[in-house]
């Protein structure tokens, strides 16, 4: 079968190259997340009704940063789906707290994973290495970019549902606004339509974005009209192709992060034949709590370990955002038929272009010259 044809073309998602680089930068993402929801926990305070428990049974600001670090893309997800901001949370005051996590989730998302893309996009395109820095750099100069992403998504569809109250408030009136309700009614139905195929199409844009712009460098608008673009002409492909990286993600989840399997690797296969399973020794390399000089052991190896799996975290969100920037690369080709390697240049890696030299001022003697020379005969 040729390419266009071929029913393998949608693993294409998985054409990402596995990055260091960006998996440091999704590693540290991580950790300025959890920070920021640290800060949140011990501003909000403890949930209504655990003052009065036992103080042993409270938990810490560092349990309630954790727990508002991995519910947060599952609530996100919630309010999506209920249509209602929550309240009822693991900290006092959780919906303000809910609010600044979603503005430090876009503004880390904006700088990090623009970052993370373009240096794949690069990896993917050129085969060129971008430094950890150079890449930052670009994402921090073009911030405001995604920043602005989600007010733009979300005009159009406060729009139409603006236009959906005017319309019940027309309805509300009695005898003539039943009747005018009823004619309006297709176009509320065609208005709710819309607001949530950019509900849908915005949240796929999620990832899309942040390629569209480390790969062209365009405005806010460009990018996410590109990426609207690409979402509604290939979306049939773009399921299947989603399907895809979904079950890849989530067997990579559960393989490494929930069944911990080199965890348990190591704690196995380190330990002397001699050794019970149960023993001191194998508490001590899974970092696990012990007394003495070997509990201060057992700290600095599950702080090795937790770095292990702070790394993992980066590699799962750098593996995301690498499927969406293939994903973006391919429709991009597939779309518009712009090549791969068209990626637009950072402007601070061009070469200074030396300056012309100013030519030679010429003496009086030359400027006399041709007057007092030979001149032609006849």
């Amino acid at each position: 079968m040729g390419e266009n044809t071929s029913l393998f073309k949608v693993f294409r998602v998985l054409w990402f190259p596995v990055s260091i680089n960006a998996m440091a930068l999704g590693a540290a993402a991580v950790v300025l997340f959890w920070a920021g929801s640290w800060i949140c926990a011990l501003v909000a305070g403890m949930p209504e009704g655990m003052e009065n428990l036992h103080a042993d049974l409270q938990p810490t600001t560092s349990q309630i940063a954790d727990t508002l670090t991995h519910s947060f893309p599952d609530r996100l997800l919630t309010v999506a789906e209920a249509r209602s901001w929550p309240e009822i949370g693991p900290t006092g005051h959780f919906g303000v707290v809910f609010a600044l996590q979603i503005v430090l989730f876009f503004f880390l998302w904006s700088t990090f994973g623009v970052a993370i893309c373009r240096i794949l996009a690069l990896r993917i395109a050129r085969d060129e290495y971008c430094a950890l820095g150079s890449a930052f750099a670009f994402a921090w100069r073009v911030k405001l970019t995604g920043m602005l992403y989600p007010l733009a998504v979300m005009l159009p569809i406060l729009f139409l549902l603006l236009c959906n109250q005017f319309a019940g408030v027309v309805t509300w009136i009695p005898g003539l606004g039943w009747v005018l309700g009823l004619l309006l009614l297709p176009l509320t139905i065609i208005s709710s339509l819309l607001a949530v195929l950019i509900g849908i199409a915005g949240l796929v844009s999620l990832g899309f974005m942040p390629a569209a712009i480390a790969t062209e460098r365009k405005g806010t608008y460009d990018s996410l009209g590109k990426s609207f673009n690409y979402v509604f002409a290939r979306a049939i492909p773009l399921i299947l192709q989603l399907v895809i990286l979904f079950y890849f993600l989530g067997f990579v989840h559960e393989l490494f992060v929930e069944q911990r399997l080199v965890e348990g690797v190591v704690a196995d296969s380190m330990l002397p034949l001699w050794e019970d399973s149960t023993s001191d020794f194998q508490r001590m390399v899974q970092g696990q709590n012990l007394d003495g000089f070997q509990g201060y052991c057992a700290f600095a190896y599950g702080a090795v370990m937790g770095l292990y799996r702070l790394l993992l975290w980066g590699a799962l969100i750098s593996f995301t955002f690498g499927a969406f920037t293939s994903l973006f690369l391919i429709l991009r080709k597939d779309v518009d038929g712009v090549d791969y390697s068209d990626v637009a240049r950072d402007p601070s890696d061009a070469p200074d272009v030396p300056e012309t030299p100013a030519p030679p001022a010429s003496s009086p003697a030359a400027e006399e010259a041709p007057e007092n020379g030979p001149t032609p005969s006849d």
